[in-house]
């Protein structure tokens, strides 16, 4: 017979978030990782034009910055960024984008709906096999910010992360419940030294494509 409540061993589907306040991340010194082109987003759903990486040195926190055609969401917003911190990069579940060569092994995930002053949805980062599953949900440290009028929306993870050589990412935006847009399509943003580096921000793309 069926439990009338989940087990408490079994991980989360949901949680709250409260979001950060983006004002103070624009001041950041921002590597440019990726672009994409306008228009390959779901009608009515975010359109990613960039993504960025910073390092906010004094809280130890590891910025990703999607730049979007338009403002996001009041209300709702979807977020991943798939992380590769391995040596092999066909280990890990294939991306479910049009990039489906990319595989990882890290997934950060804010997939959320606004309630009152905070989010509540799937947040968490997931290791690869646990993202198979679409088990995204736990309480590993996940930051969430929206910036309506620069059309942008930033997704922050503990540096210690991305640290270390050779780590590809791709990121996608969505809703809270669909996929509309990810970058790069081809290949992968490489974080590289500078992703670890405070105030040392430089401009330029740096994309790995697919062999």
């Amino acid at each position: 017979r069926s439990a009338p409540f989940p087990d408490a061993h079994e991980p989360p589907t949901n949680r709250s978030l409260t979001p950060d306040d983006a004002a103070p991340l624009r001041a950041l010194s921002w590597r440019e990782l990726a672009k994409d082109g306008d228009g390959d987003g779901r009608p009515g759903l975010p359109d990613a034009r960039a993504l960025f990486v910073s390092i906010d040195a004094g809280r130890s926190l590891a910025w990703f910055r999607i730049d979007l055609k338009e403002a996001p969401p009041a209300n709702w917003i979807g977020v991943n960024v798939a992380l590769d911190c391995g040596a092999d990069p066909s280990n890990g579940p294939g991306w479910w984008g049009k990039n489906t060569a990319f595989h990882s092994d890290r997934m950060i995930t804010a997939w959320v709906f606004r309630v009152a002053d905070r989010y509540e949805g799937m947040v968490g980062v997931a290791s690869g096999e646990e993202a198979a599953a679409m088990r995204m949900t736990n309480r590993q440290e996940v930051h969430l910010a929206v910036d309506r009028g620069l059309k942008r929306v930033y997704l922050g993870v503990p540096a210690a992360l991305v640290e270390g050589g050779g780590v590809r990412a791709v990121a996608a935006v969505g809703s809270a419940m669909i996929f509309s847009d990810d970058l790069p399509n081809e290949g992968a943003a490489i974080l590289g030294p500078a992703a670890r580096a405070s105030g040392a921000g430089r401009s330029g793309t740096q994309s790995q494509r697919s062999e």
